[in-house]
């Protein structure tokens, strides 16, 4: 079986583009590719020719029919053929260890599962009622020390073959600053035992920073990314306390002193990550960080409130829908003027935008495929990110909603023949229409995107969503180039910051 998978758009110029998802190619395109690339992939090419030069011309439908041709001939274009298997057995438990060894770069310890803030949208909260719960539940010293012995005797083939490699230690919650003794101990220990091996990052309400958490924090050089969600009506409206009080003025009260006492600490280690939805005015948001970035850190991480497993959107109406996606758009804009005269962008536009437009920037091309036994989607191997939640059962990341560990510390450790089984789920109940996608290479779902109760399942809507969204990034990436085809993507390819997203 074979079937098209390409999606044509214009510019906003109206040039037209054609995008193939074979090879990961743009195109500019005309109606006489079109008329040819549909002949000769019906085979008729040669019975129509006559017809075509009298309106084309006989040279311009013969380059256009090499051109075509020799696309489809060395890389296969425009066409995707497959069968009931189009995607490769899981490979066995012996080979998936040693990819899982070869290729893990992040080690996340959840601290705790509880919080001293009740923010609306939180994932612990009834907001999500498939995800795990808040509970008082800690981490322990014994096993925070446990996982990091077994992370590097894991990912000891990495370390051998590559020494300067580092890897993500990431604590996370709840509030990961609810358990400083056991956050303090595994500092110590682990700058004590692999002083070479692991870069240290925190994700934090920033709540709780005061003067002694920071002073470990800094002597410990630990990258830290702070929740803020922009100035104090709209940080507020969702991040309260448990008192239901906004916890925006305590957040920046101890920005300020961070930034007065340890400057150098500030401006290398701190970050921002937020939060938006259909209620947020996103251009008072952009604005109050574009005019506070000597206030409020470098963003690394902007998203909306995840769709997924919540009726969290049901509070908004249509017209609150198309006042949001109103001001995304004036926000599209700004950044393509802004990409376009070489301007200045803020960190918050380049994240709620910039971003997007990235992924089409780095979008893989032909040689640069992804798994075999996961070929679409943008979903990790279990196992190249793992978290440990605070009994040491250990998790293929810290999104997912806790229903398929892949393994327990206080066990074997990883149980490769789980991986195995949710792979082989995976592809059964989410890759199944995948081979007929024309945006494969741009799509970024995963695990925690599709998760049921012990099950995988796309919503309804959800590949057409991605398919819109695609087709918008790709006509404002090359609209962006078609004005400037020097635009500088220089921050968003910045490694040092595509990494440190990475480990967030």
């Amino acid at each position: 079986m074979t079937k098209r998978v390409t999606l044509s758009f214009c510019s906003d110029l109206g040039r037209e583009y054609l995008y193939d998802d074979i090879t990961g190619c743009i195109f500019p395109w005309n109606e006489l590719r079109e008329t040819v690339l549909k002949l000769a992939l019906a085979n008729t090419y040669h019975q129509k020719y006559e017809a075509l030069a009298s309106q084309y011309g006989g040279r311009n439908v013969k380059d256009t029919y090499r051109f075509i041709e020799s696309w489809r001939k060395n890389y296969g274009s425009f066409v995707r053929t497959w069968n009931e298997s189009y995607w490769e057995a899981c490979p066995p438990v012996d080979q998936l260890e040693q990819y899982v060894r070869s290729r893990s770069s992040v080690l996340v310890l959840v601290l705790t599962e509880n919080c001293n803030l009740r923010c609306k949208y939180c994932v612990l909260s009834s907001t999500y009622p498939l995800n795990r719960s808040r509970t008082v539940r800690r981490m322990n010293i014994a096993t925070a020390r446990q996982a990091v012995d077994w992370y590097v005797r894991l990912v000891e083939p990495q370390i051998t073959r590559n020494p300067p490699k580092r890897f993500g230690l990431s604590f996370y919650g709840g509030e990961p600053l609810m358990n400083m003794s056991v956050l303090k101990d595994i500092l110590q220990y682990s700058q004590r035992n692999y002083p070479d091996i692991f870069q240290h990052v925190l994700t934090t309400n920033g709540t709780l920073l005061g003067p002694k958490n920071v002073e470990i924090l800094v002597k410990h050089n630990v990258q830290l990314a702070i929740s803020i969600d922009g100035p104090k009506g709209e940080h507020d409206r969702r991040r309260r306390d448990v008192r239901n009080s906004g916890t925006f003025e305590k957040i920046v009260r101890n920005l300020r002193r961070i930034k007065k006492d340890y400057p150098e600490y500030w401006n290398s280690k701190l970050t921002s990550v937020s939060v938006y939805d259909w209620g947020s005015d996103l251009e008072v948001v952009e604005k109050f960080f574009a005019e506070n970035e000597d206030l409020i850190p470098r963003s690394v991480i902007v998203n909306p409130v995840s769709p997924y497993n919540t009726d969290w959107y049901r509070q908004y109406t249509e017209h609150d829908q198309y006042r949001y996606e109103l001001s995304l758009g004036r926000l599209r804009e700004k950044y393509k003027r802004a990409k376009i005269g070489a301007a200045s962008i803020g960190h918050y536009l380049n994240c709620v935008v910039g971003m997007n437009v990235l992924t089409v920037h780095l979008r893989p091309r032909a040689r640069d495929d992804r798994p075999s036994f996961i070929p679409f989607s943008g979903a990790c191997v279990p196992g190249d990110r793992i978290a440990i939640q605070v009994d040491g059962k250990i998790d293929i990341c810290e999104r997912v909603n806790g229903m398929y560990p892949i393994g327990h510390l206080h066990g074997l450790g990883i149980d490769w023949e789980r991986i195995k089984d949710l792979i082989e789920k995976y592809q059964r109940q989410v890759l199944f229409a995948c081979s007929q996608c024309a945006v494969t290479r741009l799509c970024s779902l995963c695990f925690s995107h599709v998760e049921r109760n012990a099950e995988f399942r796309k919503a309804s809507a959800t590949c057409a969503n991605i398919e819109k969204s695609a087709l918008q990034r790709l006509s404002d990436y090359v609209s962006i180039l078609e004005k400037n085809r020097q635009a500088d993507f220089e921050f968003e390819t910045n490694t040092a910051y595509l990494g440190k997203r990475l480990f967030f």
